[in-house]
């Protein structure tokens, strides 16, 4: 295997099974009000890469057992399973941030030019910086450029009051955990239901502390004068 690669890997199932659960829990006990739209975006990053990554790796953990860690350290395997975990990272910072700002125009009066301009921004900044460390280039960059495509569909056909449908607005990401896993197409038909539910489950955590921390009349305004 590629030494950066190999390197990667290992820094992301130690991320993933002993840095990211302690993290998790020192940020669910946040509760001050986002001071700025930047600290927004960062929650969003955030906790997008912690949904992620924390369901797609416990997934194929529970699918592999005790092989676990041969697998993920396997020349072929462990490279499509980062490549799914920065896929569903790009389709989870969507589904977060559009449901974000969907409050900001619901609840802070947000206008939607506005509020369309800030998710393409935050959205593709946020993504690249997310992907930033990405050993291989050229799966960061299709990554980046698929991703910003749809959620520039998204945007362009859905209704702002429509995003806040948690149902519809997160079922993108419950999909593509399944999609993008590196498994057999017999076990993604197996596991669809129970994954999508450990997806779903994760964001409802992820919304608790939004809806907590967004001060929407505030943020709006702040936002609105750029």
């Amino acid at each position: 295997m590629n030494k950066k690669i190999g390197e990667f890997m290992l820094q992301s199932a130690v991320d993933n099974f002993l840095v990211k659960p302690v993290k998790a829990f020192f940020m669910r006990l946040k509760s001050e009000p986002f001071a700025s739209p930047d600290d927004l975006a960062e929650f969003c990053q955030t906790r997008a890469s912690h949904v992620a990554q924390v369901t797609l790796f416990g997934y194929l953990k529970t699918r592999m057992g005790t092989k676990h860690r041969v697998l993920f350290e396997d020349e072929v395997f462990s490279p499509a399973i980062q490549d799914a975990a920065a896929r569903l990272f790009s389709t989870c910072l969507a589904d977060i941030l559009l449901y974000s700002v969907a409050r900001l125009v619901r609840d802070g009066q947000l206008d939607g030019k506005t509020a369309k301009a800030f998710t393409l921004q935050v959205y593709e900044q946020r993504l690249n910086d997310g992907l930033a460390d990405y050993p291989r280039k050229e799966i960061s960059d299709a990554v980046i450029k698929d991703g910003v495509s749809r959620i520039k569909g998204r945007v362009k056909i859905a209704k702002w009051p429509d995003l806040m449908d948690i149902y519809k607005t997160f079922r993108p990401s419950e999909v593509d955990i399944v999609r993008f896993a590196p498994v057999s197409e017999e076990f993604k038909e197996q596991d669809k239901i129970i994954v999508g539910n450990s997806v779903r489950l994760k964001w409802n955590d992820v919304r608790a502390q939004l809806v907590k921390r967004l001060d929407a009349p505030r943020l709006a305004a702040m936002i609105a004068r750029g």
